[in-house]
């Protein structure tokens, strides 16, 4: 019964050995298929060769075709730089405008984030419920003076 355990300690020894001998091939078949290509060759045949991204192995998508290429001179000037963000933007000065009296809007004589002043023509109400409002006060003071 000993032979037998002894048997398969070294049967389970080897069979490690063959395992991480197996994921050590692995590793390296993996590294030598992802590692970049190196562009420098050795003899005749590589003047021969179109030049290439480095990377003309499978898995790269590198392909031994030149890839057209155009040329431009550089010029002088600015660039614009523009930031997209999110945030919060708050006012030095805020103020709230209120009417004296309620109405329907005709016509505004503003725009919206234009600089106004005390006293300025913002909006124009719709005067015709108040010309009836008045039209009344006036017929109600006329029947009143009449009574006197």
């Amino acid at each position: 019964m000993v032979d037998l355990f002894m048997q398969s300690s070294g049967s389970r020894k080897s069979r490690r050995w063959l395992i991480s001998l197996l994921v050590l091939l692995v590793i390296v078949a993996l590294c030598w298929w992802f590692w970049p290509a190196s562009t420098s060759g050795k003899g005749a045949d590589s003047n021969k060769k179109p030049a290439t991204s480095g990377m003309a192995r499978p898995g790269f998508g590198g392909s031994a075709v030149a890839v057209p290429v155009r040329v431009a001179s550089a010029t002088e000037g600015d660039f614009p730089i523009y930031y997209k963000a999110l945030g919060t933007v708050t006012a030095m000065n805020t103020i709230n405008v209120r009417s004296r009296v309620a109405g329907e809007l005709v016509k505004i004589y503003f725009q919206e984030g234009q600089m106004v002043k005390a006293g300025d023509l913002l909006a124009e109400i719709d005067p015709r419920s108040y010309q009836v409002a008045l039209q009344q006060a006036e017929g109600t003071l006329a029947t009143n003076q009449a009574l006197l």
